[in-house]
């Protein structure tokens, strides 16, 4: 199932396969629409979190990509609201958790794989010092939603 709900930041295109979102991405196109009980819930959801309203995480996703990205994205999923974590961050915790090597440049490329925008808060992710960095649809929108939950 498949619906392109149009935001404040722009079409988000909302994949569902009857029990999770697999896809959230912004999007520059719409597309016949064909909606489900958990596009339906994320929609809610995506419009209260995009008004203000601090919210639970959205339980119902499913994250895909190969096993390293999941282990990453999976990561960046425990990033509570308002707060930010740097590459460096989530390299040392990958590292501790499953006791393996890796560079904050391959943590930063798996991010980048993220196709569930928002659920799995990409945004939170920022450079070491703290500097905006690395968001797919830009830094203004990346700044936007880091704005909604007041992170200074």
């Amino acid at each position: 199932m498949k619906k392109v709900f149009k935001s404040k930041i722009g079409n988000i295109l909302l994949e569902s396969d009857g029990k999770s979102i697999v896809k959230c991405e912004l999007v520059d196109y719409e597309i016949e629409e064909d909606s489900d009980e958990i596009i339906d819930e994320a929609v809610n959801y995506l419009k209260k979190y995009l008004d203000g309203e601090k919210l639970e995480p959205f339980e119902k996703v499913t994250i895909t990509g190969t096993a390293y990205q999941v282990k990453i994205l999976k990561l960046v999923q425990d990033i509570e609201y308002g707060d930010t974590v740097s590459y460096s961050d989530i390299k040392d915790r990958y590292e501790k958790i499953y006791n393996k090597k890796t560079s904050s440049r391959a943590v930063g490329h798996a991010i980048g794989s993220n196709k569930i925008i928002i659920f799995v808060p990409c945004h939170r992710v920022v450079g070491k010092n703290g500097n905006l960095t690395g968001y797919k649809y830009g830094l203004e929108i990346k700044n936007f939603l880091l704005n909604i939950e007041n992170v200074q």
